[in-house]
């Protein structure tokens, strides 16, 4: 019995030894750790028991050890990085936001699609549809700008056109009116003239005789009297009668 006993201390101790020889691979600054009484040495064997990699080496366990405890929640395996050291304790703390370590999909969940990475090439029927989209576009625009710049020019055409117009109706307005003005002038005088030609009239009666005269209708119908009608059409509308 007493052999047993000290056989199964003689395997703890190997396996202990291959633990520490596998975790101070991948964690040398760690070798302090050995020779110290660790308090939460089951988690450090948690930690260690999970063959968790770190950088290029790997930790492993014999699978005859089964005294390591395992913790695994919802069967995602507790790597070592997530916990951190307290030599002034000589404990590892677990972080407050602990999130287990990404565990990779079951060979039966689906995978979700690939997508090509940014430097690779795209399909060239792929690529001519999008510049054939483009160009279908910048023609589609260049046609809009096409016909919006026509229907400006249309529009500013049909406006000076209009202008135009308005300003020869102006034109001929004001012509028409300056060759009436001059008409008027010119019957003045004549006007004046014929009633200098009626006799028997002194200046008094002449100057109320231009002012009876005060239309051109007047005075067309006064140019067409004979003189011996003139001078009865003013003693009529003076009342000399």
């Amino acid at each position: 019995m007493g052999d047993s006993k000290e056989n199964n201390k003689g395997k703890s101790r190997d396996k202990d030894n291959y633990v520490w020889k596998d975790y101070l691979k991948s964690h040398p600054s760690h070798s302090k750790l050995r020779g110290k009484s660790m308090v939460d040495y089951e988690y450090l064997k948690i930690v260690v028991g999970g063959g968790v990699s770190s950088g290029n080496n790997s930790i492993s366990v014999d699978p005859d050890d089964t005294d390591a405890t395992t913790f695994e929640p919802e069967n995602r395996t507790v790597g070592i990085e997530e916990f951190s050291y307290d030599p002034n304790s000589d404990t590892f703390i677990t972080p407050n936001n602990y999130e287990p370590a990404y565990q990779p999909p079951s060979p039966n969940q689906p995978s979700p699609p690939s997508h090509p990475p940014l430097d690779s090439e795209v399909p060239i029927e792929k690529q001519n549809c999008h510049k054939r989209r483009r160009s279908e576009y910048g023609g589609s625009s260049s046609a809009v700008g096409i016909n919006n710049q026509g229907n400006v020019l249309e529009n500013l055409s049909v406006g000076i056109e209009t202008i135009a117009v308005n300003f020869e109706k102006i034109s001929n307005m004001m012509e028409k009116r300056e060759k009436d003005r001059d008409r008027d002038r010119e019957l003045e005088g004549i006007i004046w003239d014929v009633i200098k030609e009626i006799p028997n009239l002194d200046d008094i009666t002449r100057f109320k005789t231009a002012k009876l005269l005060n239309t051109k209708a007047k005075k067309d119908f006064f140019l067409k009297m004979s003189p011996e009608e003139r001078s009865s059409w003013i003693n009529f509308k003076l009342g000399n009668n």
